[in-house]
Order: C-alpha cells, then structure tokens, then sequence
C-alpha cells in the first residue's frame, strides 16, 4: 500500500533528521528527543537510535534498534533494525550481543548476503574464523564473486591456516 501523507511527512523528516545527525549528532539526538515528546512516531525513535550511536554510545543504539524490531511493520523492516542493532552492538565491542542480533537479522531475511557478511565480522570479532568462513560462504552463495566477500573469506581461512583455500578465494 502506498503511504498516507502522515507517513510521507515522517519519512521526511526522519530523512531531515539523520541529515542533522551527519552534522551534530547532539542537535539531532534533542530533535528527534523533542519529536518523540510530540509525535511518538517510529521515525523519530529510528533519528534518536541512530544519533546515540554518532554519539558514541553505541549500546544504548542498539537496545533501542533491537526494541524497534519487535513492532516492525514487516520481515524486511525488522531485519533493518535488527542489522542496525548488531552494527551497533560491533560498535560496543560486544560480539556476543552483535551476532544475536544478526542472527535474528537473518532470521527475518535469510536471502540477504550482507547480514550474513555482518555476521562473519561479529564471529571475526570473536575470532571464531570457522563460523565467520561459513557465514561468508552463505554471503558468497547469494552474491556470487563479491570481491570483498571473497577477500574476507580468504582472510578467515588464512587464520585457520588453510592456506590452498585462502589463495583459491
């Protein structure tokens, strides 16, 4: 269904929003505070999560990215918040959290061969090369040939010492 002109104005001013973010992530995060005071609309919760993580506080990014994924509209907006949330939670240094996400991530949108590159950085982080390789061979079976899929793949087997593979990637 196409969006009512509610919508298209939040749309837009989430756009105008994570502008301002770009330029000072401080004003952004009062703006969207003062949204959310007015509105309570998903737009401004998604402005305010992503101002806290340009405002180095990449967990409280991610908690509030991961509670945005529980109404999601759709399978295709959860995955988004659920990507934003592990992103954040890398952010945190908090593979453990990231990976979680990302798992739920793909769970919504298992076709997706980022989320699952998401996933091999979380394991990277880690340092579980194994599951980092699978996750980027699912990425490397749904984009066939992505050069940067393959270099990290590469790398992972190289921490594995499984250099004929790596050389092959």
């Amino acid at each position: 269904p196409a969006p009512t002109v509610g919508q298209t104005a939040d749309r837009s001013r989430l756009a105008s929003c994570i502008a301002e973010v770009d330029k000072d992530a401080d004003a952004a995060y009062e703006t969207a505070r003062q949204w959310i005071a007015e509105a309570h609309v998903r737009e401004a919760y998604v402005c305010a999560a992503i101002a806290e993580a340009s405002r180095n506080k990449p967990d409280m990014a991610a908690r509030q990215f991961e509670s945005l994924s529980v109404d999601a509209p759709d399978n295709a907006d959860r995955a988004a918040m659920l990507s934003r949330a592990g992103n954040a939670w890398l952010l945190a240094r908090d593979a453990g959290r990231a990976k979680a996400a990302f798992a739920r991530a793909i769970a919504a949108s298992a076709k997706d061969p980022d989320l699952f590159v998401a996933r091999a950085r979380a394991h990277a982080m880690a340092a579980n090369w194994r599951a980092a390789e699978e996750d980027l061979a699912t990425a490397i079976d749904l984009r066939p040939g992505d050069p940067l899929t393959l270099l990290l793949r590469a790398e992972s087997r190289m921490r594995q010492s499984v250099f004929d593979l790596a050389e092959k990637d």
